[in-house]
């Protein structure tokens, strides 16, 4: 058994453990970091820290065409996805946009999967995974930086 939140996103069931979920809050305003990763999103002030907002689709790869679009300028308001659960793992935190939240309720092992009381499945988010490929997303992105910078950069001339 887990004790979860259920979230909808992209009209798929999703569970966090609880044990892992700080806040459930409104993206009021997010800001775009157009050198980041397609993975986040941007970046809310939270209690006065930073948080990455990251859209969890490109995890989930359950709507494998969707790109954001960051040409808007340095914030958003997006009209899908205002909710976001904010998840700690150690000292990381991390706001990952969802549809809707449904529920919190407690799921159980079914064979290979997790289900509610009603027999109904979600699949189950690890945010321990999550943040370790996001990192790796990072890191990626700035050796391709360097990379593309040092590529670029004026070459000096010997007299």
């Amino acid at each position: 058994m887990k004790n979860v939140i259920l979230v909808s996103i992209a009209k798929q069931r999703w569970a966090i453990e609880l044990g892992w979920v700080s806040d459930v809050i409104t993206l009021e305003q997010v800001t775009i970091v157009p050198t980041a990763p397609a993975d986040i999103y941007g970046v809310i002030n939270f209690d006065g820290a930073l948080i990455p907002v990251i859209d969890f689709l490109k995890f989930a790869e359950t709507n494998p065409g969707q790109t954001n679009d960051r040409s808007t300028g340095e914030t958003v308001a997006e009209t899908l996805a205002k909710i976001a659960i904010l998840v700690q793992v150690e000292s990381v935190r991390i706001a990952l946009r969802v549809d809707a939240v449904i529920e919190v309720t407690t799921l159980h092992d079914a064979e290979s999967s997790w289900v509610d009381a009603a027999g109904s499945p979600a699949q189950l988010i690890d945010p321990v995974q999550l943040i370790e490929v996001i990192r790796t997303n990072i890191d990626s992105g700035i050796a391709q930086q360097r990379a593309h910078d040092s590529e670029n950069a004026p070459k000096s001339r010997d007299r």
